[in-house]
């Protein structure tokens, strides 16, 4: 009797399956939301150091190798790595000229602020 009881009272503490799945749920759409950004601040890191992004082959490029270094202390960039669908070379190539424009557009502001054409 004594034993049922103290698993009945265990098993009210703990939560539901339902609130562990949402919580699950939530915490794998937190680290979704983080791994695209570190991405791309490993890209632009890259870019401005003047290194290639891919190397012989995917597994061996700059960015696959810089992205298992970032892994270290993210977990959940693992994952990221070995899912190519953010990786391919199309959104790789369409980030890299996103953020060219960037560059491009805050070079033509500072220039037009720093000069001015009468």
């Amino acid at each position: 009797m004594h034993a049922t009881s103290i698993y009945v009272v265990g098993q009210q503490t703990k939560p539901t399956v339902t609130a562990q799945l949402i919580s699950a749920t939530k915490r794998q759409q937190e680290q979704r939301r983080k791994a695209p950004s570190i991405q791309i601040s490993c890209i632009v890191y890259l870019l401005r150091q003047g290194l290639t992004l891919r190397g012989h082959s995917d597994i061996e490029s700059n960015l696959v190798q810089l992205l298992k270094l970032r892994s270290i202390d993210n977990d959940f960039l693992k994952e990221g790595i070995n899912d190519k669908k953010y990786l391919s070379h199309d959104i790789i190539n369409e980030l890299c000229k996103e953020i060219y424009l960037l560059i491009i557009r805050d070079i033509v502001k500072e220039v037009r602020s720093t000069y001015s054409f009468v």
